[in-house]
């Protein structure tokens, strides 16, 4: 960027207008600050790694396949055949359907690929495939057909380029590397359709406390149990029976014990066989405390920034693009997890962040909502949501009472519990109805 301030400046309004027309939200705020700093990603320190490093990465992350390639092969092949012999005095647990794929399905596919992001080894770009879903659907729904009924996916599909990405910002050891698999786009639509298919005919008996690989289930809602759990254990000062739950997302499992009277007999007894069933199928606890990596922002010390800090005012920028700079920056910070946290938080700290929301509305010269009125909108939004899966772990909370009209609001002894997430969304849901 040139030294002349003015010129900075017209620059950087150059940028807001871009911004402002392209209404975008986050994606294009976040390319215009870095524009607007100058700011560049630092140099990855594995691109100076020599050749016997590499082989070592391969030779690391392949460390099972390797060992596994020649079994699974063999133990697949003859499972099939046993199972083409038994198929016909087999009884199924679930409705067994055939799978078609048609060119609608493949179409809708492609048109829903992310063209943002890298292409696969194969070297075939998003972009054609979003662009020409029209002419190139019909010959991939014929391949992906074939495949299904020869039970082969081309070597093509199967191949991947591993990307070692550091986990923490000085790598020591092959483990400090978490392997991306760069693999082919094609093969991630065939697999999307073949995801879709097997889920759909999945019985419904899954863990209730499963909350990974559910719909509209996050993180929020494992925390807004566990939370409920701990809270109606001490609302009740008592445990009763089947106090041990454990709680699953993705690759993260909490097991958490309701202990009285210093009895953790229960909650041991949990850990043991969790611990023994690892053993059996070959995980490992990672027991490590999680490391919370550190970020610079654009224009501090250790960028390539020239403008010395300033205050967005001092740019001139429009009120629309302050106001979009506010809610992707300062708001999406001020309502994380605002469910679970705000109902419990002191008056000193509602008033410490208003604070924040009145001086951004004096720099935007806008009226925002305040936290009040955000964590009220969430609340009731969250909880419609649960309402309609009947699925949803939580879902039991909310009982209609005979009117059909309102909720049963929970019994509560204590304030801490009463100022919780579910009674208070309860209490939101009665509100608007």
């Amino acid at each position: 960027m040139g030294c002349d301030p003015q010129t900075e400046i017209q620059q950087i309004q150059g940028t807001a207008s871009k911004i402002q027309d392209q209404q975008s939200g986050s994606r294009s705020l976040w390319q215009g600050l870095q524009r607007i700093t100058d700011y560049r990603s630092p140099p990855s320190r594995l691109m100076s790694a020599d050749e016997s490093l590499v082989n070592e990465l391969n030779t690391f992350f392949a460390r099972f396949e390797a060992t596994s390639s020649s079994t699974t092969t063999n133990s697949a092949s003859a499972n099939g055949t046993i199972g083409a012999a038994n198929g016909a005095c087999a009884e199924p647990t679930i409705e067994q359907r055939p799978f078609i794929i048609t060119e609608s399905d493949v179409r809708k596919v492609f048109n829903r690929v992310n063209t943002r992001k890298a292409v696969g080894p194969d070297g075939i770009c998003r972009r054609v495939l979003k662009a020409c879903a029209d002419q190139l659907a019909p010959v991939f729904t014929d391949i992906f057909s074939l495949s299904l009924t020869l039970g082969i996916v081309p070597s093509s599909f199967k191949r991947s380029t591993t990307v070692p990405i550091p986990k923490k910002p000085r790598p020591s050891g092959l483990n400090d590397c978490r392997p991306v698999a760069l693999t082919s786009v094609v093969m991630k639509c065939f697999e999307k359709l073949v995801g879709d298919f097997i889920t759909s005919s999945l019985p419904a008996s899954m863990d209730p406390l499963q909350f990974a690989y559910r719909h509209s289930c996050s993180t929020d809602d494992a925390v807004a149990h566990l939370l409920h759990t701990t809270l109606t254990h001490l609302d009740k000062g008592r445990a009763t029976s089947g106090s041990t739950i454990i709680v699953k997302f993705a690759d993260d499992t909490v097991v958490m014990g309701l202990i009285s009277d210093n009895d953790e007999r229960a909650y041991l007894e949990e850990i043991k066989q969790l611990e023994n069933w690892c053993q059996e199928n070959n995980l490992l606890l990672n027991v490590r405390p999680v490391l919370v990596p550190s970020y610079k922002l654009p224009g501090k010390e250790g960028s390539s920034a020239s403008l010395p800090p300033q205050t967005p005012r001092d740019f001139r920028l429009p009120s629309k693009v302050l106001r979009i700079v506010y809610t992707c920056t300062v708001e999406s910070i001020l309502t994380g997890d605002i469910t679970v946290w705000f109902g419990n938080s002191t008056k000193q700290d509602r008033q410490a962040l208003q604070r924040v929301v009145c001086s951004a509305e004096r720099i935007t010269h806008t009226e925002l909502p305040d936290l009040q009125t955000i964590y009220y909108k969430w609340c009731q939004t969250k909880a419609r949501r649960i309402v309609k899966d009947p699925t949803h772990p939580n879902n039991r909370l909310f009982s209609l009472l005979r009117s059909g009209k309102r909720f049963c609001s929970l019994k509560t002894n204590t304030e801490r519990l009463k100022r919780s997430f579910f009674p208070q969304a309860i209490r939101a849901l009665n509100q608007g109805n």
